[in-house]
């Protein structure tokens, strides 16, 4: 199999010792170690410039595939996690709390308007 390593193609009998390589390469060295969380918060800030994926493997020190991965994986995450707060945001209303705040809502809220709050549990099939 073969893999890059510091710019240089080169032919691993296998992917163990590929993966050993890359951990001596001087440009590759975090390839295949876990991701931390200040990984994480790094990676998502380099894809917010105009850096390539290239350029930000680079920096982190990983391969091209990993930042790819990584960026699917933490889009998923970012996907489901909105998912879940969109699910809680009618029924949290409807339980008088602001969404965002957590705070109780005022009586006179618009969010507590009974024409807003049937419409919420109707639309979003919320008993009670």
């Amino acid at each position: 199999m073969k893999y890059t390593i510091d710019g240089e193609e080169r032919d691993f009998e296998n992917l163990a010792d590929a993966m050993e390589a890359m951990k001596r390469s001087k440009t590759q060295f975090n390839a295949y170690s876990v991701w931390t969380p200040e990984e994480d918060d790094e990676l998502l800030r380099l894809l917010e410039t105009d850096m390539t994926q290239e350029e930000i493997a680079d920096v982190l020190k990983r391969t091209v595939g990993s930042i790819s991965s990584r960026k699917a994986k933490l889009d998923s995450e970012s996907l489901k996690n909105l998912q879940e707060v969109v699910k809680r945001f009618p029924k949290t209303i409807s339980e008088g709390v602001n969404p965002f705040t957590r705070e109780i809502l005022d009586k006179n809220s618009a969010w507590l308007h009974p024409t807003i709050l049937k419409d919420l549990k109707d639309y979003f099939e919320i008993d009670g």
